[in-house]
C-alpha cells in the first residue's frame, strides 16, 4: 500500500511538470494546487504545510526581492549607464556581463536583467547581441553567493531542516568562481553576429494603418460599439485622431465617431475588406511612424495573473485602460485575433495606453515595464541604501546578524528614506514565487516523509554501489540540470534534495557534494528559455528562437558542468577514487 501511495505521488508530481511545460500554466498555481491536494489527503500535516509557506527562508527571499526593487531604479542607474555603454559593442557586452554577474551576487536576477534592459534601450535599437548573454551572466553570478539566487536559499533551508549546518554567504564562491570566469570568457568571445540584428521596433508598418472617415460616412454620429468596431476578428481599432489633431487613445467603445476622424487600426490591410461597414472608406497610404504615439511596451511577468487568460477573458481594456496592439513571443509576433490569444509569461505586449497608465500601473506585478522609468530617490539616499545593504551582508558574513533580520532592517531603512513606499510594496508582493517556493518545501517534506527516494534508490543502489562515487555524483548532477529545464529552479531543488540526501546516505559518502550539485544543477538553465525567469524575460524582447538558446547555451552548459563538477571533486577529495 505504501509503495502504491509513493507511486501515485511521483506520478502526480510528473503530471504537474508536464502541465506546466506543455500548457504554460503558472508554476506557482499548479504546484500550490498539488500541495493542497497533499494536505487534504493527509500526506502532510497542517503544521508542516503552514510552516512551508511561512518559512523564514521564504520570507527572506521575499524581502530580498523588495530590496532588489529599491536598488533596481535609482539615480545610480544613470551613473552606471554612462560607464557601461562607452566603447565598442564587444567592450560594452563584456562590461554588461561583468556588471550583471557581480550585481547578481547580491540582488535578485530578474531585477538585474530588468535594469540592464532599461540601460540598453536608451542606447541600442538592436539588443539581440546583448540580452541572452546578460541573462546567462546573471545566472552565473547568482551562484557565487548564498543570496544570489533563491535556489541556494531553498537548498540551504532543506539542508538545515535535515540536521546539517547551514552555508555561509560565500561558501558557493569557491565552487562557482571558476565556472563563472570561464563562462564570462566564453560569452565575451561569442560572435556578435550570431543572432543578427532583428528590428525590435514593434510599430510595424505592415500591421498599423489608418482609415479616413469621409463627411458622408455612415459611421458618423455613432459610437465605436454601435458601429460594430469593438470586437473585430482580425483587426481592431487602437485609437482615433480628430480633425483638429486631438488624440483619443485608447479608443473607448463609447467614443462617437465624427467626420474627418482618422481611425488607426492594427492588423492586415487586406482584412479591412472583411469588415462590411469599412469597405467604402479610404485606407490612407501614409507613413505609420507617427501613428500610435501613446504606445508603451511591457513584458508579462512571471507573477502576472494574466497568464493563461486571453485579453478578452482578462477584460484587459477595462482593467488597464489600455489596448494590446501586438504580442511578441520569442521570434513570433501576433497582431491578428489578439483578443483570443492566450497570454503567457515572458510575452512582450505593445500597448496603446491611456493617460493614467504609467502612473497607475508602474508597480503592477502583472508587467515588467520596458520603457525608461522615472527615478524617485536622490543620489545620496541611493548611495546610503546601497552602503547599508552591504554593511548588513558583512554582519551576516561574520555571523553577527541573521540574514532574515538583516534584510528586514534594510527594508525598514528603505521605508524611512522613502526609497520604497508601502503602496509600491503591496503591489510588489510576489505571490507566484511564494506559491512556488512554498510548494517546493511541501513536495520535499512529502517525499521525505513517504521515504520515496529510498524506494526509488532501492532499485538503483545495487548498480550504483559498483561504481565510484564520483560517477553517481555526475549522473545526479545531470538529472538535476535536466529537471530544471522543464520546471522552475525552486521546484527542481525541492524535488531533487530528498533524493540527494538519500543517495549520499545510501552510498555511505559525504552529503555536501550532493547538496552542492543540487543547488548548482537547479540553477543551470542555459538550454531553453523556459527554465529560468531571466531567460523568459529576454526571450521575447530579444526576439530569439528556442534553438538560439540551445546554440549559445549548450557549450556554456558543458563548460559549467565540467568546471563545477571538477571543483566539487577537488574540494572534497573525491578525485582520489579515479
Amino acid at each position: 500500500m505504501q509503495d502504491l501511495i509513493i507511486l501515485t505521488v511521483l506520478l502526480l508530481i510528473f503530471a504537474a511538470i508536464v502541465i506546466v511545460y506543455l500548457f504554460e500554466i503558472s508554476t506557482g498555481f499548479v504546484f500550490f494546487t498539488l500541495s493542497i491536494l497533499f494536505l487534504l489527503t493527509g500526506l502532510i500535516e497542517t503544521k508542516e504545510f503552514l510552516s512551508s509557506f511561512f518559512d523564514e527562508t521564504l520570507m527572506t527571499i521575499v524581502t530580498l526581492i523588495f530590496i532588489s526593487k529599491g536598488l533596481e531604479y535609482n539615480r545610480l542607474t544613470e551613473v552606471f549607464r554612462n560607464l557601461l555603454l562607452n566603447g565598442t559593442k564587444r567592450y560594452v557586452l563584456f562590461k554588461l556581463n561583468v556588471f550583471s554577474m557581480v550585481y547578481s551576487m547580491f540582488v535578485n536576477n530578474a531585477a538585474v536583467v530588468s535594469t540592464m534592459i532599461g540601460i540598453l534601450r536608451g542606447r541600442y535599437k538592436y539588443q539581440r547581441p546583448f540580452l541572452m548573454s546578460i541573462s546567462f551572466a546573471s545566472i552565473l553570478g547568482g551562484m557565487l553567493t548564498l543570496v544570489g539566487t533563491s535556489t541556494n536559499l531553498i537548498v540551504n533551508n532543506l539542508k538545515m531542516k535535515s540536521g546539517f549546518p547551514t552555508w555561509n554567504l560565500f561558501d558557493f564562491f569557491v565552487i562557482g568562481i571558476i565556472p563563472a570566469t570561464v563562462g564570462l570568457i566564453y560569452l565575451a568571445k561569442v560572435p556578435l553576429q550570431l543572432f543578427g540584428e532583428a528590428d525590435t521596433d514593434l510599430k510595424d508598418k505592415s500591421s498599423i494603418f489608418e482609415v479616413h472617415v469621409s463627411p458622408d460616412s455612415k459611421l458618423i454620429g455613432k459610437s465605436i460599439e454601435e458601429n460594430g468596431l469593438r470586437n473585430l476578428k482580425k483587426i481592431f481599432l487602437g485609437e482615433v485622431v480628430r480633425e483638429n489633431g486631438e488624440l483619443v487613445s485608447p479608443a473607448s467603445p463609447t467614443h462617437i465617431i465624427q467626420k474627418n476622424d482618422r481611425l488607426v487600426f492594427v492588423g492586415d490591410k487586406e482584412d479591412i475588406l472583411s469588415v462590411g461597414i469599412l469597405k467604402d472608406l479610404v485606407v490612407l497610404d501614409t507613413d505609420s511612424s507617427y501613428l500610435l504615439k501613446n504606445v508603451n511596451e511591457v513584458m508579462v511577468s512571471d507573477e502576472s495573473d494574466l497568464i493563461g487568460l486571453t485579453p478578452k477573458n482578462a477584460q484587459f481594456r477595462a482593467r488597464f485602460n489600455a489596448v494590446i496592439i501586438s504580442i511578441r513571443r520569442g521570434d513570433k509576433v501576433f497582431y491578428k485575433n489578439i483578443g483570443d490569444e492566450t497570454i503567457r509569461s515572458g510575452d512582450q505586449l505593445t500597448l496603446v495606453i491611456g493617460d493614467d497608465f504609467n502612473k497607475s500601473y508602474t508597480n503592477d506585478l502583472s508587467f515588467v515595464h520596458l520603457e525608461k522609468k522615472v527615478e524617485t530617490n536622490g543620489i545620496m539616499s541611493s548611495i546610503l541604501f546601497l552602503v547599508f545593504f552591504i554593511c548588513i551582508l558583512i554582519l551576516n558574513l561574520f555571523g553577527l546578524l541573521s540574514l532574515f533580520k538583516g534584510t528586514l532592517l534594510v527594508l525598514v531603512f528603505a521605508f524611512l528614506t522613502k526609497i520604497i513606499s508601502l503602496n509600491s510594496l503591496r503591489a510588489e508582493i510576489p505571490y507566484n514565487l511564494i506559491m512556488t517556493v512554498g510548494s517546493a518545501f511541501v513536495i520535499s517534506v512529502v517525499l521525505k516523509n513517504l521515504k520515496a527516494p529510498e524506494l526509488i534508490l532501492s532499485f538503483l543502489l545495487p548498480y550504483l554501489l559498483q561504481m565510484p562515487v564520483f560517477i553517481s555524483l555526475f549522473l545526479f548532477f545531470i538529472f538535476v540540470i535536466f529537471l530544471t529545464e522543464f520546471v522552475s529552479n525552486a521546484v527542481a531543488a525541492g524535488i531533487a534534495f530528498p533524493f540527494a540526501l538519500s543517495l549520499a546516505q545510501g552510498l555511505s559518502t559525504a552529503t555536501e557534494p550532493f547538496f552542492l550539485v543540487t543547488a548548482f544543477g537547479a540553477s543551470a538553465s542555459f538550454l531553453t528559455p523556459f527554465g529560468y525567469h531571466t531567460n523568459m524575460m529576454v526571450f521575447s524582447i530579444g526576439h530569439y528562437k528556442p534553438s538560439e538558446f540551445l546554440k549559445l547555451g549548450l557549450p556554456l552548459t558543458i563548460a559549467y558542468v565540467v568546471f563545477v563538477y571538477v571543483s566539487i571533486l577537488y574540494k572534497f577529495d573525491l578525485y582520489v577514487s579515479f
